[in-house]
């Protein structure tokens, strides 16, 4: 399976390569150097307070979300640099990793000249009613971090790479005006989401910058109502069980295309706190 925008993008494959690179540049940092140190980064799934709240789609229907599931195989985060890296003298980190990614290809709306600066390696099957959900073992290194990719996995299973297993269920109540309510359920694989988010992979969300000097958490806060936003509910009939919404359908086509939303995604960065 292949998309014409793999070649200019940091592949799945490339992710998990880098990410044994960073894991081989934090466990070496001894140097003492401040720009090679590197932290510790736990990451915390926050879910947007107003998810489980009635909400008006693209379409005009109103819905109320009752669960949301997703497999989640890493979370990665980088830098956004000034100018061409070509220009720059490269830092430990680059060195480390140029041969191993590609600088993210310059796009409109997408970030170019960037490079993968700490993770969080799952994967982890995560139930969004859970939240928050506290996952360990994050690694970094110091430097301003600007940017975040989510990478999915199968809810099931430890093939990253499996693309028949679904990676995200969703289950809501599409609301009539006669305030009839009919309950449904639609899932999606890591080929539903291909087309739109090439290898599962969610580019360029939105991180608030921050310039991490320290050990912290990384803060992910997730609107699954993103996932449902160009769904069409009105043709639903009416059913005394709960809908299951097959790959032949709008809104099982629409959840794919929403699972691949950046702005489904924020990231934020929290310090650890000072010890006495």
């Amino acid at each position: 399976m292949t998309s014409p925008s793999r070649r200019s993008r940091v592949t799945r494959r490339d992710l998990v390569r880098a990410g044994a690179a960073l894991a081989v540049a934090v466990g070496g940092c001894s140097s003492g150097n401040e720009a090679d140190s590197g932290v510790r980064l736990d990451a915390r799934i926050e879910l947007d307070p107003e998810a489980w709240d009635v909400f008006t789609i693209t379409s005009g229907d109103r819905v109320r979300l009752e669960r949301a599931v997703m497999g989640l195989g890493a979370l990665y985060y980088g830098g956004i640099f000034e100018e061409p890296l070509a220009r720059r003298s490269p830092g430990r980190l680059e060195r480390l990793l140029g041969a191993l990614v590609r600088t993210a290809h310059a796009h409109p709306g997408h970030f170019s000249y960037g490079t993968v600066l700490g993770q969080w390696i799952g994967p982890r099957a995560l139930d969004l009613s859970e939240a928050p959900i506290v996952l360990r073992g994050g690694q970094g290194l110091v430097g301003p971090y600007s940017i975040g990719q989510v990478v999915y996995a199968p809810l099931e299973g430890n093939d990253p790479f499996d693309y028949t297993t679904p990676i995200a269920r969703l289950e809501g109540v599409a609301l009539r005006d006669d305030d009839e309510e009919i309950a449904f359920r639609v899932t999606a694989t890591l080929e539903d989401v291909w087309p739109h988010a090439v290898e599962g992979t969610v580019h360029d969300c939105r991180f608030e910058p921050a310039d991490v000097s320290g050990d912290g958490t990384v803060v992910v806060t997730i609107d699954p109502r993103v996932w449902l936003q160009t769904a069409e509910l009105a043709t639903l009939e009416p059913s005394s069980e709960r809908l299951d919404l097959g790959p032949e359908t709008q809104v099982q086509r629409a959840f794919a295309l929403g699972l691949a939303q950046s702005f489904a995604y924020a990231f934020s960065f929290e310090p650890a706190a000072a010890e006495d």
